[in-house]
């Protein structure tokens, strides 16, 4: 087809094509503009009445005049009788081309959808209807307008169907119900379709899911679409119930677009604005090096189309929605809004007195000055930076939280920081070096500062002793390590033997080295076979090395393996980063793919591969950041290994010094921890005890409790969401129950105390990581409740960063209100006549784990007690809500499940403690600890410490279904 002409259309290129016809790039000989041109099968249009259908149809269609509507200039046919369309040629890319780079931020695909809804509209009130609403069939124009192609396809409303073969012309994933089932299109159908896209838009998948197109179109036509939010959990619930009110099969439908239009602006309204310019993607080391950018098709906003509308907002919603942002900790967004009003409100009063409920000033110079400062909220991965001033900037006006800056100077190495702002009010002031790139090299300078770092509770020295340095940006990648095999790494006898000197280890270089095989007997990690890496997986991190393979490789390349204050100091984490890491996960990923930045601009810090620090801890080396098989609480627990430990999650990072000081030896000295005697403190007196008890208790309010979604998607057992008055501040609380259906009712409760990852993640819809921790329970009979504890998920006001103890007045408020909310819990199950609260235990995972020293100790409803991964904080509390004060006054039956070679948890210092000074009777506790560490040991022991758990809840509270 190319360089046919068309009656006076010039064919240039293929564009593309589907089911509907093939579309081509075209000139206009006559008025010389590039148009698109689309070929229509012959069998749409094989008679004479079709083809005339077609026309009359085809000709409403151009008559519609509007912006967000594909132009039609011409109908007209080939030589042979082909059909074709010429339409105005937009520079862009579909929807569907847009998603090939994942889903749309929150604002960017609404303005989408109202746009299309915009020019449905305009279609509806035609009398026209699409009806083949999907992301192919909507152009996304670089100018940011969304403009809806194949109108041509459409149908006049009560018209005839455009096909005599019964077949509908749409993509059945965004066709509704009433088209599958053999009915009209109407406007509503629009509606639905519009509603499937702007699903995908928001999370890059259809709402429905199958293995073949009848399974897709039997879904559709007999269930109702998931929530958006199953796949991105962030979404508003006002976001939520706009696509679910568009994909209803019920009357909840929009029966109009105007309806959907209305909502959707409401809904847009509430989001942060959309910038037209390019956005920064993260998608590979080397895309990260090199700085590279995609230009993100970013739609002009429906505001900034109507300057009218904007200003009316500006008056008469502004204010309401940015102080129910403030309300709900979306600082963000409601700065964005403050900002679009500001300037059509001025200095409004009202306006001028949020500002300190979502802002904080700063002062920031650089050395050179003029740098370019710019920024943008931290989870906000791929929206645009917002441009903060040039250097030196006074009082500059920021939004409360944790944010990404950048600074950009002519000549010299940008530098990328994760920076907090949220102290009281006040300005604060920073100031950064830039310097020259570091030649050759992918990493970041790690500025000192002078506060003190702690390392799990441990104070470190000042990370001015060792003055700057330069970290990998990534893990060492398996290419990586690759020309250090090649380059003869592991036949160096004297890398290999002044690394054995330093260690003083007495050993052969030649015969030390001969233990670093792969999986063939071949030099290379425990991951590699036949020499080499996985194929396709070069820019994936190296696994499977030893603590001695990591250190020769950083030596061969002039660098070091960093020391645990090092590591510490570049990792430091915002807590929004470690959902956004490859933590809880299946695999390792390609390195730098996450987006997750640490303070000093590095990635993988927490999460894909766990890596090896220089440090020892007794006969062990320690390993930092977790694995993606690890728990996301386990990114700020250091782990200990054997230094021969070649395991596939072991990876690591070097580092390079940048200062001419020496650095003091005791930063790598042995980190030792110093446990307390807990054996030898006495007891608190039982008058004191009891003071101390008091400050857990708290009204009898009323519950007002409310079951407010039900998952009954499960065959064992269903799982309802509950809300009821907390028991302070008027604060409401949310529950999870899980209640089996194979064991009749009352049903024995087992009420859980999670992991500390629940205090860096943002919602509770992400409990489905428990279910490989906990569903063995409503399977064998027992309900399980799961309070959302104050500081975790929806309930987390940001002022506690991790749960481990500390000697603050906020650790303790924190933990006399989760004690409360166990019994808060408790009290809600006494009003379930389907639950049996006189067989109630406590289990505790991890944190939860700790914490099983003091609830049953409180709760006095318990009646056992199963802890998994757990032992003393060697970290201490306040007396008022130290472990030690309540551990002696716990007398349930408790069962304690940990590993042995456990760092944050001692064996000896701190398991074995806690175990025997438990005020359970000796014969009815019991202490299983398995060899490895604590979170190695939970997957790989899982049957067993499930059947551990079962006959002991059998043993004390008695079988389910007895009596």
């Amino acid at each position: 087809m190319q360089g046919k002409t068309l009656s006076h259309y010039r064919v240039l290129e293929r564009l593309g094509g589907g089911g509907m016809g093939a579309v081509y790039k075209a000139l206009d000989t006559r008025l010389d503009r590039h148009v698109a041109i689309k070929l229509l099968p012959l069998s749409l249009t094989d008679d004479d009445e079709a083809r005339a259908r077609f026309t009359r149809e085809a000709r409403a269609a151009s008559a519609l005049d509007h912006p967000n509507i594909c132009t039609i200039y011409d109908i007209d046919s080939t030589d042979d009788g082909q059909l074709f369309i010429a339409m105005a040629f937009y520079d862009g890319e579909t929807i569907k081309g847009r998603l090939t780079r994942g889903p749309m931020p929150v604002p960017e695909a609404l303005d989408v959808a109202i746009q299309v809804g915009q020019g449905l509209a305009k279609a509806h009130e035609a009398g026209i209807v699409h009806r083949d609403i999907k992301p192919a069939n909507v152009m996304l124009t670089r100018d940011g307008l969304a403009k809806i192609v194949d109108f041509g396809v459409a149908k006049l409303a009560g018209s005839t169907d455009l096909t005599r073969t019964g077949a509908s012309p749409g993509t059945v994933a965004y066709m509704s119900p009433e088209q599958l089932q053999g009915g009209e299109a109407t406007p509503e159908s629009d509606v639905w379709a519009l509603g499937a896209t702007l699903f995908e838009m928001l999370t890059g998948r259809p709402p429905f899911e199958a293995e073949s197109e009848w399974a897709i179109a039997s879904a559709i036509t007999t269930t109702e679409a998931r929530s958006p939010r199953e796949l991105r959990p962030e979404l508003g619930e006002d976001v939520e119930q706009l696509v679910l009110n568009a994909l209803s099969r019920q009357e909840a439908r929009y029966s109009a677009i105007e309806t959907f239009l209305t909502d959707a602006r409401a809904c847009y309204g509430s989001a942060p604005p959309v910038r037209v310019e390019p956005t920064p993607r993260r998608a590979s080391a080397r895309m990260i090096a090199g700085g590279a950018t995609i230009a993100a098709v970013l739609a002009a906003t429906f505001w900034l189309l109507r300057p009218d509308e904007e200003a009316r907002w500006a008056e008469t919603q502004a204010i309401t929605q940015i102080e129910r942002l403030i309300e709900q900790d979306e600082y963000g967004r409601a700065f964005e809004l403050a900002e679009r009003a500001e300037g059509h409100l001025g200095n409004d009063a009202r306006l001028a007195a949020l500002w300190s409920q979502m802002s904080r000033t700063m002062s920031l110079t650089t050395t050179p000055s003029d740098a370019e400062v710019v920024y943008k909220p931290y989870a906000d991965v791929e929206g645009p930076w917002r441009p903060l001033g040039r250097t030196p900037l006074e009082d500059a006006r920021l939004p409360i939280g944790y944010l990404r800056i950048e600074l950009r100077a002519d000549g010299l190495e940008p530098l990328e920081r994760t920076i907090w702002r949220g102290d009281p009010e006040g300005a604060s002031s920073e100031h950064f070096d830039l310097a020259p790139p570091i030649t050759g090299e992918n990493m970041v300078r790690v500025v000192p500062w002078d506060e003190p770092l702690r390392l799990i509770g441990l104070p470190t020295p000042p990370s001015t002793q060792f003055g700057e340095y330069a970290i990998d940006r990534v893990e060492v990648t398996n290419a990586e390590f690759m020309s250090f095999v090649q380059a003869g790494g592991y036949e160096d006898e004297d890398l290999w033997r002044s690394i054995l000197s330093r260690e003083a280890i007495a050993a052969d270089p030649r015969e030390f080295v001969a233990q670093f095989v792969d999986a063939t007997g071949r030099p290379g990690p425990s991951t590699w076979a036949v020499g080499t890496f996985p194929d396709g997986e070069e820019d994936y991190p190296v696994g499977g090395v030893s603590w001695f393979e990591a250190a020769a490789f950083c030596a061969h390349r002039d660098k070091e393996l960093p020391t645990a204050y090092h590591w510490l100091l570049a990792g430091s984490l915002a807590p929004a980063g470690v959902p956004m890491s490859n933590l809880a996960g299946t695999a390792p990923e390609p390195v730098g793919q996450r987006p997750a930045q640490s303070t000093s601009g590095a990635y993988d810090m927490a999460g894909n591969l766990r890596e090896w620090v220089y440090n020892r801890n007794g006969d062990r080396r320690l390993i930092m950041g977790g694995s993606y098989q690890d728990p996301q609480h386990q990114y700020a627990e250091p782990d200990q290994r054997p230094a021969l430990d070649r395991a596939a999650p072991n990876g690591f990072r070097c580092i390079k010094h940048l200062a001419p000081e020496p650095i003091p030896e005791l930063v790598y000295a042995s980190i030792e921890r110093e446990p307390s005697d807990f054996r030898s403190e006495p007891p608190v007196s039982d008058e004191v005890f009891e003071a101390y008890l008091r400050q857990f208790a708290y009204d009898p309010l009323p519950l007002d409790a409310e079951v407010v979604a039900v998952d009954d998607s499960r065959s064992g057992w269903m799982r309802q969401k509950i809300t009821y008055n907390a028991p302070y501040d008027g604060e409401t609380a949310i529950a999870f129950l899980w209640v089996p259906k194979n064991s009749p009712p009352p049903h024995q409760v087992v009420v859980l105390f999670p992991g500390s990852s629940d205090i860096v993640l943002s919602s509770s819809d992400e409990l489905a990581r428990y279910a490989t921790i906990i569903e063995f329970l409503p399977t064998s009979g027992r309900a399980v409740l799961y309070p959302i504890y104050k500081g975790t998920y929806e309930r987390n006001d940001g002022s506690l960063l991790w749960s481990q103890p500390n000697r603050s007045t906020n650790y303790r408020d924190h933990l006399v209100k989760w004690v409360q909310d166990f019994s808060r819990a408790v009290d809600y199950l006494e009003t379930r006549e389907d639950m049996d609260t006189s067989k109630l235990a406590y289990f505790g995972y991890s944190w939860g784990g700790t914490m099983g020293a003091i609830v049953p100790a409180v709760e006095t409803r318990v009646k056992a007690s199963v802890l998994v991964v757990g032992g003393f904080w060697l970290d201490r509390a306040l007396p008022e809500v130290d472990q030690a004060t309540y551990v002696t006054r716990v007398r349930v039956p408790t069962l304690m499940l940990t590993g042995r070679e456990d760092y944050l948890f001692p064996y000896e210092a701190s398991q074995l403690p806690m175990f025997d000074l438990l005020g359970t009777p000796d014969e009815h506790k019991r202490l299983i600890a398995y060899d490895g560490t604590s979170h190695d040991v939970f997957p790989a022991k899982r049957h067993q410490m499930v059947k551990e758990t079962l006959d002991w809840l059998d043993t004390y509270l008695g079988p389910v279904g007895g009596s």
